[in-house]
């Protein structure tokens, strides 16, 4: 399960569910910034604008995914602040420009990422009291996954 609040949006997690999550071990996936920028860009520029552009046709849809995603951004301006939300509005802006080149949007994605959610996370993760089994990549965290799971059967 990914590491979550109790609330998301406007939903809430069960308390049961959300103290089981709370109590359980945890192993930390931490993988490149490369690839993190590849998942991305597949979910919310190249999979997102598809989906768009399919329900609203082309132009509409270029419109209305543009706005969802400046629109996404706008919403961090509180936490950003002026000057870096300006940067990367800036950006994605030119981003947006770049038709045909989904990896233009990594002109603000990087930097929204290593200057805003990592340090984020990182504060959220060293305030947890949580039981750390194992930090590591994907396919680590997923062998110590089951070597833990597979002594604690029964």
């Amino acid at each position: 399960m990914e590491d979550e609040s109790q609330r998301i949006g406007r939903l809430a997690i069960p308390a049961t569910f959300w103290q089981t999550m709370k109590d359980a071990p945890c192993v930390r996936v931490e993988m490149p910034l490369d690839w993190r920028l590849e998942q991305i860009r597949k979910d919310y520029i190249e999979d997102l604008s598809a989906l768009y552009h399919r329900d609203y046709g082309p132009l509409l849809g270029e419109v209305l995914f543009r706005k969802q995603l400046s629109g996404a951004l706008k919403r961090l301006g509180k936490r950003l602040g002026s000057e870096r939300l300006g940067r990367l509005l800036e950006a994605q802006q030119r981003a947006f420009g770049a038709v045909g080149e989904p990896q233009a949007h990594d002109a603000w994605l990087a930097p929204l990422l290593q200057e805003y959610y990592d340090p984020m996370y990182r504060q959220q993760l060293e305030s947890q009291q949580r039981r750390t089994l194992f930090v590591g990549s994907w396919d680590e965290c997923l062998q110590a996954a089951r070597a833990w799971s597979a002594g604690h059967r029964g």
